[in-house]
């Protein structure tokens, strides 16, 4: 969960347990890495990289951790 001050409103991502832990494991379990990565996009609250970070998590965990720094 994240506050918007700018929309002034709460935003929650949901994630399915699997995706949660795989998150989890890129970022070291590091609460502010995965802070870092929080972005606001037309209103809604993402992950950056979500997609890649998913992918790769399984293949290629230190490109993933190269992806996550950024």
């Amino acid at each position: 969960m994240a506050w918007d001050i700018q929309m002034n409103k709460y935003h929650i991502i949901n994630l399915h347990r699997q995706q949660a832990n795989k998150l989890l494991k890129v970022c070291e379990s590091d609460l502010e890495r995965i802070m870092k990565m929080l972005d606001f996009k037309h209103g809604k609250m993402i992950i950056r990289h979500f997609e890649i970070l998913m992918s790769f998590e399984r293949y290629m965990p230190d490109k993933a951790r190269q992806i996550q720094q950024h």
